[in-house]
């Protein structure tokens, strides 16, 4: 239990850089606190009411330190947002110690709030489900669920309980898992593994991507012997990329290093949610088909298209979701491959406030319900959802 004090603030995200850095500020003088070095961007001020939110600067003095959005998430409850930079989450908290706050540890913050409240609420579990959010739209769109989406559709479907259909229910929450599904890649990012033949341009283009040579890159195949990680960030989407050995039985046969570094580049495309094989598009194919899992969504780049281009697209032996012209070695077509991911992973154009379920005990529930064979059934689960009951 946190002991008596005006004002309490705490650092809520983990250590390191990150997308997003949070501090939550607690107290009868929060407010005071806030309004002291905190800039709105509107003309008008702000209103700490709670469910409002504001966007503007914190500021030390006269000096902008930091563009923000600020959250009052509760009476005397307030959450402010910034960057993920740590020196930058490290001055905003000094300056709030300044101002009168006191320092505390994220874990006896919400312990504190845990112990003054029902913990498995949707309200709850979305506030400790943001805290891993490696996006400002995966944020978004676990805070939206916590007056709308997933909150606002079960409390409409209790409030109509005489008109529920069970047929129009199981659809729902079909719907609701597979958007689910589709939310995880936004809140928690995506994997991608890079893939093609021997001299392909697959490190090429990882670096293109990474922004920096990480990947050795020679004209001798297999130069890549094991996997190289790093992360790519395009909207919406934190993409961890894996730049893996060239798939090629000929050398796997020669060389047991090179067997032992395809093993685990098979190892690494079973792991992805998507891949792209890149393929030399100045030459013919000559023996490559991806190992994909199923349901795994096949990115086609075709490679060095800065050359005379040899490689016919209608030839290839394996079904893919979008093929795209590119050049890892000047640029050109690296934007529409951003474009591209984003379709395949589904994220495109989504919308951040329908409902999704953001915790397993959710998921779960949801499931539940999509099995009932009785309107109160449903009602009886649903309000679970809601409360700190278990589900059935």
């Amino acid at each position: 239990m946190m002991e008596s004090h005006p004002c309490q603030a705490a650092v809520i995200t983990p250590a390191g850089t990150a997308a997003i850095g949070s501090i939550l500020v607690c107290g009868a003088a929060a407010e005071e606190i806030l309004r002291s070095v905190f800039r709105p961007h509107s003309p008008t001020g702000v209103s700490f009411e709670p469910g409002q939110v504001f966007v503007g600067w914190m500021t030390d003095g006269n000096e902008a330190i930091d563009q923000v959005v600020i959250g009052c998430e509760g009476r005397q409850r307030y959450a402010i947002h910034g960057h993920g930079n740590p020196l930058l989450v490290e001055s905003i908290l000094e300056i709030l110690v300044r101002h009168g706050a006191k320092p505390v540890s994220a874990e006896t913050m919400i312990q504190s709030q845990i112990a003054a409240k029902e913990s498995a609420t949707i309200a709850v579990e979305a506030k400790t489900e943001r805290l891993k959010a490696v996006t400002m739209e995966g944020f978004r769109l676990i805070s939206n669920q916590i007056e709308g989406g997933l909150s606002r559709w079960a409390k409409e479907r209790i409030g109509r309980k005489d008109t529920i259909s069970i047929p129009e229910i199981r659809e729902q929450c079909k719907r609701i898992l597979a958007d689910s599904r589709i939310a995880k890649r936004i809140i928690y990012g995506c994997r991608a593994a890079i893939i093609g033949p021997p001299n392909s341009g697959k490190s090429t283009l990882f670096n293109r991507l990474c922004g920096m040579d990480k990947s050795i890159v020679a004209d001798t195949a297999g130069t890549t012997r094991d996997w190289v990680g790093a992360v790519w960030r395009i909207p919406s989407l934190r993409v961890e990329l894996f730049d893996t050995a060239g798939l090629a039985d000929d050398l796997a046969a020669v060389d047991p290093l090179q067997s032992a570094s395809q093993q685990r580049t098979l190892e690494m495309i079973r792991a992805a949610d998507v891949l792209i094989a890149v393929l030399d598009g100045s030459r013919p194919l000559n023996h490559f088909t991806p190992p994909t899992a199923e349901g795994q969504p096949v990115i086609v780049v075709l490679n060095k298209s800065d050359l005379p281009q040899t490689l016919i697209p209608d030839t290839l032996p394996f079904p893919f979701a979008e093929i795209i012209p590119l050049s890892a070695r000047t640029g050109f077509g690296v934007d529409e491959l951003s474009s591209v991911l984003r379709r395949a992973m589904e994220v495109d154009d989504f919308d951040l406030n329908r409902p999704v379920c953001v915790h397993p005990r959710q998921e779960g529930i949801i499931r539940k319900v999509s099995e009932c064979e009785d309107p109160r059934q449903v009602v009886v689960i649903l309000e679970q959802l809601l409360t700190d009951s278990p589900p059935l």
